[in-house]
């Protein structure tokens, strides 16, 4: 059985921060990827791939921090299409959406088990 990379994750910001990192971390990722998400729609309606590819990089790395390996893929995958790679980016791109979404939940749930 593979171990969770969010608990793993958590446990090692949990050694080095506390849960006081944990809720600071979920906060800013629940706070910037909607924001982001938001930036590479507009971004791909107007044919910036570009900046589709930055920001889908910026938000693997955020998200890769709390250890939402299936978003990261996702975004990984986004931001190698918006490059030129094979792909329907519009696809790709509603694909992290819905892995956000997942992730999202989850880290609500952390949330609240680390109270106020």
């Amino acid at each position: 059985m593979s171990e969770d990379p969010i608990a793993t994750r958590l446990a090692m910001l949990r050694r080095v921060g506390g849960d006081k990192l944990i809720g600071e971390l979920i906060d800013l990722l629940l706070q910037s990827v909607p924001q982001k998400l938001e930036a590479a729609r507009a971004a791909l309606a107007a044919g910036d791939r570009a900046l589709v590819a930055r920001l889908a990089h910026g938000l693997g790395s955020s998200v890769g921090n709390l250890g939402l390996a299936d978003v990261h893929q996702a975004a990984l995958a986004v931001e190698h299409c918006a490059d030129g790679g094979a792909g329907d980016l519009a696809q790709l791109l509603r694909q992290l959406e819905a892995s956000w979404e997942q992730g999202r939940d989850r880290l609500v749930l952390i949330q609240r088990e680390l109270g106020p």
